[in-house]
């Protein structure tokens, strides 16, 4: 859950804007409180922390001159811990759509591309440790994902199944999410990225 929950009575039918210029509904969460937030010439940044703040969520709103991808190019591990370090803590009204974001993928070609060939191989593959009369292969490896986003926190999860077969703001800040964004969701202490994403187009129920 959210250290500051969104007020469900805030909640409001808006508009999402899209890349191609068209619009669709979103429902949108909005609150007023202090949060670290960090801008620059390319985008606004805002960490939104979970209950014990051993967690949070950090969401990138490129500039109107930007874009998701520019941002995401730009994510690497200096560029990163450089924006963490000018996040300031400032009062300020932020607006975030509800979404739901899910991933599916099949990780057969990765695998095969990092050496276990032979575990997919129904003529070579030898799982006879765990199967003691072999004739066993990994026919597919899926890894699905999911984050949804709503007033009282955050839901994700990740599962792999293996088959057989600091910048001040003075006067506050007003951050309108309503457009593609990135988000990531980050362990405090040792700055572990658990999820990280874009939203393109906010999917509801």
């Amino acid at each position: 859950t959210w250290k500051y929950e969104f007020d469900k009575d805030k909640t409001l039918d808006d508009i999402f804007k899209l890349p191609n210029g068209n619009e669709v509904p979103c429902k949108m969460m909005i609150q007023k409180n202090d949060f670290a937030f960090y801008s620059n010439s390319d985008f606004k940044a805002v960490d939104l922390p979970y209950g014990d703040e051993h967690f949070s969520m950090t969401v990138i709103l490129p500039n109107e001159n930007s874009s998701t991808d520019k941002i995401i190019d730009q994510l690497s591990k200096e560029n990163w811990n450089s924006w963490l370090d000018n996040f300031v803590e400032t009062e300020g009204t932020i607006q975030l759509p509800k979404f739901k974001l899910e991933y599916k993928y099949t990780l057969n070609d990765v695998l095969k591309a990092l050496g276990m060939e032979i575990a997919f191989d129904s003529g070579n593959a030898d799982f006879t440790n765990l199967y003691k009369n072999g004739g066993v292969f990994i026919s597919e490896v899926k890894h699905k994902s999911f984050v949804d986003v709503n007033e009282e926190g955050t839901e994700a999860a990740a599962v792999t199944a293996v088959e057989f077969g600091r910048t001040s703001t003075g006067s506050g800040f007003n951050m309108r999410i309503d457009r593609p964004f990135v988000f990531v969701i980050r362990e405090s202490n040792s700055g572990s990225l658990l999820f990280m994403g874009k939203i393109i187009k906010p999917l509801l129920n």
